[in-house]
């Protein structure tokens, strides 16, 4: 999951941020980085939403603020891994009521996908 900040704040006191999202596609443990993207199956993007009046009255557990339901949608679509040649070569950007509130690119990820997959896979 790629994630920068878009912290847009609403009234129910929630908070988002725009994503692109990997979607695994191969099932593997230990996978090493230079094999890791033959695990995608492809890429979405996300609007991670965390309910920070929820995570504040459980002492700042962000936990309780992600595990609402509808506060990670995905899609509309998922593009396949064959579609996106590089990863860490995506825009990124969030609007709120048509203002752009975030704009990046997957190349300034302080760890590429490739190296995610392959440290999860190894948990």
């Amino acid at each position: 999951m790629l994630r920068f900040r878009c912290m847009h704040r609403s009234r129910s006191g929630s908070t988002g941020r725009s994503n692109s999202q990997w979607v695994i596609g191969k099932a593997g443990t230990s996978i090493a980085e230079a094999n890791a993207l033959d695990h995608v199956f492809g890429y979405c993007v996300a609007n991670d939403v965390s309910a920070r009046d929820v995570q504040t009255r459980h002492g700042g557990q962000w936990f309780k603020g992600k595990n609402l339901d509808g506060t990670c949608p995905l899609g509309p679509v998922v593009v396949t891994r064959d579609e996106i040649p590089d990863p860490q070569a995506l825009d990124i950007v969030c609007r709120v009521n048509g203002i752009v509130k975030q704009r990046s690119n997957t190349r300034f990820q302080v760890y590429p996908v490739a190296r995610l997959i392959a440290e999860i896979s190894r948990v």
